[in-house]
């Protein structure tokens, strides 16, 4: 299975998954020989991980990618591409002004063997907020766009009623005057 991660992703990906800073430039020079990160590269990658809101270790307190605290390491080929796929169903759920919590649960759903977390989502949000060109909702602009489009949809409940509804209502809004008149 052919990796076509860029050196970002890998990098993030490796850094989300606890790796050191020696960790995740292997991981890198791996899929990209010729890369030349180094340990600066990866802690410019973290510094900017940690300023968008993720729950990261410094590079110093990195427990290693084996001993990883986010995500547990998938044992199998399948193991890591079911992940990478509910990840990815994630993503667009949150690039399409999902919630983290519809995000989550669309992706467990579909891909229950994945094992993905809740923390794992809201790690990807950070990410995906903060990546330089993409326009992404935070959790909360996302509930309250969600709320807003509901209230758009659902409009003034008088221009849902039929002609028999709105006469009927407009009885009985005479009848109540003329009981409150009392």
């Amino acid at each position: 299975m052919e990796d076509n991660r860029s050196i970002g992703e890998i990098t993030i990906d490796s850094i989300i998954r606890g790796a050191t800073n020696q960790e995740a430039v292997d991981a890198v020079k791996k899929v990209h020989p010729g890369a030349k990160s180094n340990d600066r590269t990866v802690s410019w990658y973290r510094t900017r991980l940690k300023s968008a809101g993720a729950q990261i270790p410094s590079a110093r307190d990195a427990p290693g990618i084996d001993r990883g605290y986010s995500a547990p390491k998938p044992t199998t080929a399948a193991d890591s591409a079911t992940r990478q796929k509910a990840r990815g169903l994630a993503c667009r759920i949150i690039v399409e002004n999902g919630t983290n919590e519809q995000a989550f649960r669309e992706a467990a759903e579909a891909f229950p063997e994945s094992g993905i977390r809740e923390r794992e989502v809201s790690d990807l949000r950070h990410i995906l907020v903060h990546w330089p060109g993409k326009k992404v909702l935070s959790d909360s602009e996302a509930r309250k766009f969600q709320v807003e489009r509901e209230a758009d949809r659902s409009g003034d409940i008088r221009d849902n009623l039929t002609d028999d509804e709105r006469e009927r209502c407009k009885a009985l809004l005479e009848e109540l005057k003329d009981i409150l008149a009392i």
